[in-house]
């Protein structure tokens, strides 16, 4: 057998080494063509899941709502399928400038539509839920010089599908979120308007036109789908379900949040007292405000927790104030309505099991396994405090899915706040690799 000599071998190694410069070559070109497709052509097939979107919306809106009821609801389809066919053909054809157009008209319709709406229902007495209902009792209530905390709410003229059934058959007639969930309505109801689920609309609405501005203009299609891609976030908003209150503050705060984090500044004061004020309207965003300190403590961030927490207790307390000196044991019972009455199992987390008869489980076993969920995101955040930055803004929907009680409302509102912390995030790294 003939013998391979070393000179004979050094063509073969440098061909081999030839080959895996191409083929690094070759996976390197192809990277660059992705990231130029995405970079080049991404707003527009951004436009084409737009118009796509739009499209099922427009068809499921007579679904829906009647509507040969209105003729809002009539312009509303229309307005629909128009944005729909003009961000299709903006997205076939590549038409930039009509795109940039756009950028400036869709809050602009938007807000047209808003308006529109204040002014056809400003008078309308439907109430939805029990929670805007009870608002609505609270403040009469208040008016007459009682505490709501301290008298059962009326149920005269309750919709008996969005009512909070407990287990021995009654319906739930306690007041049972802070203070700030009735008082912000307060204005609206001096001011003669009826019709109290425009205030919830209009805070869903400001959150919207944060998280338009905070997009990049390439990316603006991105809040509509945000906002719209479920349909049940601005339907619930328009029908009694109080967490669109909440909504603004939470976007607001998580804003201020990232930018103080950049400058390591006294703002934390204000991100603390935008929380806090989403914390005086409903217990959803508590978990928030209490991981943000378990985080700044960890990250030894000694001074800006103090400004964190300085500010919830400005935000939280003014409004509930006068209820806790009052009667600070009819308060407490209220925020803690949804720990301590039998209410029955409903929702679409964990508890769908029992709920639907399919499991026998007891309450107990939820609430141990949500406080097991609360434990291990605080440990997560101890340990990795970098790398689980985002998780307080994420954790109640990941708390509340192991509840006795996850109804949808309380996942599909941190949507928005999901894009928002995200958005804030590649903005941050960009300002930390920057400087």
């Amino acid at each position: 057998m003939e013998m391979m000599t070393p000179s004979q071998s050094k063509p073969k190694r440098g061909m081999q080494n030839s080959r895996r410069a191409d083929t690094m070559h070759a996976k390197s070109s192809y990277m660059v063509d992705q990231h130029s497709i995405l970079e080049h052509y991404g707003w527009r097939i951004l436009c084409i899941i737009l118009s796509a979107y739009l499209f099922s919306l427009g068809y499921m809106m007579p679904k829906i709502v009647d509507i040969l009821s209105s003729p809002i609801y009539i312009l509303s389809v229309l307005a629909v399928y128009v944005f729909a066919l003009c961000f299709l053909s903006i997205g076939v054809l590549g038409l930039k400038r009509l795109y940039n157009i756009f950028y400036y008209l869709t809050p602009i319709v938007i807000t047209l539509f808003f308006a529109i709406y204040c002014i056809a229902f400003w008078n309308l007495n439907s109430y939805g839920t029990d929670s805007i209902l009870f608002a609505n009792e609270a403040i009469r209530l208040l008016l007459l010089g009682y505490n709501p905390y301290t008298i059962q709410m009326n149920i005269s003229g309750i919709d008996y599908r969005w009512t909070t059934q407990l287990l021995n058959g009654e319906l739930e007639r306690t007041y049972s979120y802070p203070a700030l969930s009735f008082l912000i309505y307060m204005p609206a109801k001096l001011a003669g308007i009826h019709n109290l689920n425009i205030v919830t609309a209009f805070a869903v609405f400001t959150a919207f036109i944060i998280s338009y501005i905070l997009t990049p203009k390439l990316l603006y299609p991105l809040p509509l789908l945000v906002f719209t891609i479920d349909p049940s976030l601005v339907g619930l908003s328009l029908n009694g379900v109080l967490d669109g209150l909440w909504l603004p503050f939470v976007i607001a705060s998580a804003c201020t949040f990232y930018r103080c984090k950049c400058l390591h500044d006294r703002r934390m004061l204000v991100s603390g007292l935008l929380l806090g004020l989403a914390a005086a309207i409903k217990q959803t965003p508590w978990p928030i405000a209490f991981y943000l300190l378990v985080l700044l403590a960890a990250q030894k961030s000694f001074r800006e927790l103090g400004w964190f927490l300085a500010g919830l207790l400005l935000g939280f307390l003014p409004p509930n104030m006068f209820f806790i000196l009052q009667a600070p044991l009819a308060w407490l019972r209220g925020v803690l309505v949804p720990l301590l009455h039998p209410m029955v199992p409903e929702g679409y987390g964990l508890s769908i099991l029992v709920a639907t008869g399919h499991v026998i489980l007891p309450r107990t076993f939820f609430t141990l396994l949500q406080i097991l969920v609360a434990l291990l995101i605080m440990f997560a955040i101890i340990l990795k405090p970098k790398k689980t930055r985002p998780l307080p803004w994420l954790s109640p929907p990941l708390i509340f899915f192991f509840g006795w009680r996850s109804l949808h409302n309380y996942f599909v509102f941190f949507i928005p706040v999901a894009y928002i912390v995200l958005l804030l995030e590649v903005q941050g790294d960009k300002y930390n690799a920057k400087y």
